[in-house]
């Protein structure tokens, strides 16, 4: 609808396919990523909101966040959308027992995870479409593999850790995918149409 505003997700994955499993350590990130509006004004007025999710900003910023810096844009580069290292606690039960070692969390494995959020301000745009394409690398982890372990000593609360570090596939170019915003006519069903802009990655057979 003219005049309104719509957040945008981008998602990404690592899926199975009919030759392969997907790889063990899941979804590692998105990097030399762009994203540009084409069309009408330039796809109406589009800032980030916040751009980068949680856990996926581990790449200082900028140029992380993408650039320029600033908004509103129109097209992004150098975004760097990715996972670094993870420190897990190990801690104690309720009888002051170790707790058993606590392995890595895999993210983004046959599932889609949120790596990036941007906003899209429709302004007067009436009768038109646009288009967000999205581009860059996809990464993979292989592994999560220990760095370093400090088991708990049960009369010291939570003071147990372990630090994984992935291990990481080659990374992958990504074909451009591309979501198409449609803006109806005044009068019209109120519609905005979406495709094509989540993608999947799978692992090389």
């Amino acid at each position: 609808v003219p005049g309104t505003s719509h957040r945008i997700r981008i998602q990404m994955g690592v899926f199975d396919d009919p030759t392969s499993a997907a790889p063990a350590g899941g979804f590692l990130g998105w990097n030399v990523g762009t994203l540009s509006l084409t069309g009408p004004n330039n796809g109406g007025t589009n800032t980030r909101t916040n751009g980068r999710i949680l856990p996926w900003n581990f790449a200082p910023n900028p140029p992380g966040n993408g650039l320029p810096s600033t908004d509103p844009f129109t097209a992004l580069t150098a975004i760097d959308a990715t996972l670094g290292t993870q420190s897990i606690v190990w801690g104690c039960d309720a009888s002051g027992m170790p707790l058993p070692q606590p392995v890595a969390v895999v993210r983004g494995r046959n599932t889609f995870v949120s790596l990036f959020e941007f906003t899209t301000n429709l302004n007067l745009l009436t009768n038109a479409s646009y288009d967000a394409t999205v581009g860059g690398n996809q990464l993979a982890a292989l592994a999560w593999n220990i760095i370093q372990q400090t088991p708990p000593d049960c009369t010291v609360p939570a003071d147990g850790s372990v630090l994984f570090a992935p291990q990481a596939d080659a990374p992958r170019t990504m074909q451009p995918q591309v979501l198409h915003f449609i803006v109806p006519a005044p009068g019209a069903a109120s519609l905005l149409a979406l495709g094509g802009l989540i993608a999947a990655r799978r692992r090389r057979a």
